[in-house]
């Protein structure tokens, strides 16, 4: 029986067993089976799908779209999810969009998070502020479910950042641009204040400060900065003052009347 307990005002409840428990719960709208189950005095709740939204209780202003999407969330606000158990563990997480099927499925604990793409943040509990879009992205973040690290990242594209556990700050462009797997399980903030991009880009080992460009261009160090790769096929010439550099060598400054001036040191 839909709204067995029924009070509130300005409802919509479709479903067996949906909105089970409302008791003054307004302006909701519960459909499918078990939607809304167990909310009491939640308001401007919109759940669709079986289970949607099934354990919220006095949690306000969320939107849950698929198949158990928001299932466990109890008292998390402003969460949207949309698709088959995108945000499913979310349970006092607020202000989190998750769109993709199981998208921050395991999230728990964690807000002002924006995940899209099938499996997206699929490991992450904690964390906070990150943007993941693409299919995998990120998938192993926060994977040590501690609620200090992996934190303020942005990674867009396939794959991206998929072994990425603790590090912060870092930035990531490009289809399976990520970490190298023998920093998946570092300490503290390993892996922080990076820049990658471009296809399979790859930070090596557990680094900080660096930024690598270039398809399959790969960075070794800390505080360093590399352009391209490092094989005949992968290697880069930059040019400035010119749209075709010479391809027998790294930089050609084109100008013929601008040079290269390099600052002498004090020490």
């Amino acid at each position: 029986m839909a709204g067995y307990n029924h009070y509130g005002t300005d409802v919509v409840i479709i479903g067996t067993q949906a909105g089970f428990y409302n008791e003054n719960g307004a302006d909701v709208v519960f459909i499918g089976e078990e939607s809304g189950y167990s909310n009491t005095t939640g308001d401007d709740n919109v759940f669709v799908g079986e289970d949607a939204g099934y354990s919220n209780t006095t949690a306000s202003d969320n939107t849950f779209v698929g198949n158990q999407a928001g299932r466990s969330n109890t008292t998390g606000v402003r969460n949207a999810f949309f698709g088959n158990e995108a945000g499913w563990d979310c349970t006092v997480g607020d202000r989190n969009t998750f769109i993709g099927d199981s998208a921050g499925i395991d999230v728990s604990d964690g807000h002002h998070n924006t995940f899209i793409g099938q499996a997206s943040g699929s490991c992450t509990e904690y964390a906070d502020y990150n943007t993941f879009v693409g299919s995998y992205a990120v998938w192993d973040n926060n994977r040590t479910n501690e609620a200090n690290n992996a934190n303020f990242n942005t990674y867009l594209g396939y794959g991206t950042g998929y072994t990425n556990r603790e590090g912060q700050y870092n930035v990531l462009l490009g289809a399976m641009t990520d970490f190298s797997s023998s920093a998946m399980s570092g300490n503290g903030t390993t892996n922080s204040y990076n820049i990658g991009i471009g296809y399979d880009a790859l930070i090596n080992g557990e680094r900080v400060y660096s930024c690598v460009i270039g398809s399959n261009a790969r960075v070794s160090s800390d505080n360093s900065f590399v352009i391209g790769g490092t094989t005949s096929v992968t290697r880069m010439s930059v040019g400035i003052g010119t749209d075709t550099p010479n391809q027998n060598s790294s930089l050609e400054l084109a100008e013929n009347d601008k040079g290269f001036l390099i600052t002498r040191m004090s020490n």
